[in-house]
């Protein structure tokens, strides 16, 4: 079986979760005897920030049918996995394939095919607003704040979901949670055209240290950005003296970075992978107070795989890291209150934190060693043959 993996990172970045993901999935198949390739965006169209070029080749780009029917015919895949493709190729990428006779599969990420802002998140709080109305992000202008590029969106969507188009070109869709699934079958999607697959891993235990040697009481991975609960953060840095660190990058920075002056909070920009797996490994909590909806929440997945308890807010997939792992709380409401009161919980008392460190560790293991074909993503593929 060959295998083609295209994935969209938006701004060349190789941080976000999504391109891990995309690493993890080229990983395991290879650990399978998978021939696979790894296709990024820029080696099928130029990802500049031409925002005139981005919204005229959004809903069809010839350009990226083109070229990704060039790299079909030199790599012969049976199966193109696509993770994300808006805004940058257009759905033309899938005609492609199908035009090419392979397999279509395509991961949901996140639910831009349902919300055109991508993350059901709308001036500062959680908007499920889309889900009753698909023309309510043009009224709100929730792409980038800009009228036109909210109509042309939404056009997007009723074009390819609504008509149904998109789903004639997709053999199987895999869905990061049982969260994502259920909102796009929703709208309209398959049910039986979507599988489940998170992205859990294990490391061992030299990876990660026992609680006496874990340095960072509070750490948060991510982007910095209101809509991920950068606020909550600060304040938590504010009224607390628990060591916090921060690593990430995102539009918010520089409101974060005006608080530098708190000797307890420690401000990483982004790091290599690895290098931040080695903070999860130092880390006693790790925090994700998001207020916008996360459709799994790897961060809160690798702390899960360092033994570091979790603290999540209620939006999204988060709570079924928790539910399944039982590895931290799930928090209700946006107020640091609510988080401090729980941090202190699991950090002051060790009992509490080496029964969610344990049961980490062992939901780990259970997920990596559980013999579950038909959740796999080789066998994802071999239904679609």
């Amino acid at each position: 079986m060959r295998v083609l993996m295209v994935f969209d990172n938006y701004s060349d970045s190789k941080v976000s979760g999504e391109f891990v993901a995309a690493q993890l999935n080229v990983s395991q198949l290879r650990k399978d005897k998978v021939e696979c390739k790894i296709l990024h965006t820029q080696d099928i169209v130029s990802i500049k920030k031409n925002y005139i070029n981005v919204l005229s080749s959004l809903f069809f780009s010839v350009k990226s049918f083109y070229m990704m029917s060039r790299e079909i015919s030199r790599f012969s895949p049976d199966i193109v996995h696509f993770h994300n493709i808006i805004p940058f190729l257009s759905p033309s990428v899938f005609l492609a394939a199908k035009l090419k006779s392979c397999k279509v599969v395509h991961t949901l990420h996140h639910s831009r095919w349902l919300c055109i802002e991508g993350s059901f998140y709308l001036d500062g709080s959680y908007c499920g607003e889309c889900m009753i109305n698909r023309y309510s992000g043009i009224r709100n202008n929730c792409v980038r704040s800009s009228k036109l590029a909210s109509i042309l969106m939404t056009l997007n969507n009723i074009l390819w979901v609504k008509s149904g188009l998109v789903h004639k070109l997709v053999n199987q869709y895999i869905a990061v949670s049982l969260f994502t699934k259920s909102k796009h079958v929703a709208l309209g999607f398959p049910s039986s055209k979507i599988s489940i697959l998170g992205h859990w891993k294990y490391y061992s235990h030299s990876e990660m240290a026992d609680f006496e040697n874990r340095d960072i009481d509070i750490l948060f991975i991510g982007r910095i950005s209101v809509a991920k609960g950068i606020n909550i953060i600060i304040d938590l840095a504010k009224n607390s003296k628990y060591n916090i660190y921060v690593c990430g990058d995102g539009p918010d920075m520089e409101t974060l970075k005006s608080f530098d002056y708190l000797e307890n909070l420690h401000i990483t920009r982004i790091l290599d992978h690895q290098d931040t797996m080695r903070l999860l490994g130092r880390a006693k909590l790790l925090i994700m107070p998001s207020i916008c909806s996360e459709s799994f929440g790897l961060s809160a997945a690798e702390a899960v795989a360092h033994g570091t308890p979790i603290l999540v807010s209620n939006k999204g997939a988060l709570p079924e890291v928790v539910s399944q792992s039982k590895s931290g709380y799930v928090v209700s409401g946006n107020s640091y209150y609510e988080y401090l009161r729980l941090a202190d919980e699991i950090i002051l008392n060790f009992e509490n934190w080496n029964l969610l460190h344990k049961s980490a560790l062992e939901f780990s293991k259970k997920m990596i060693s559980k013999a579950d074909k038909s959740t796999s993503l080789l066998s994802i593929y071999k239904s679609t043959l």
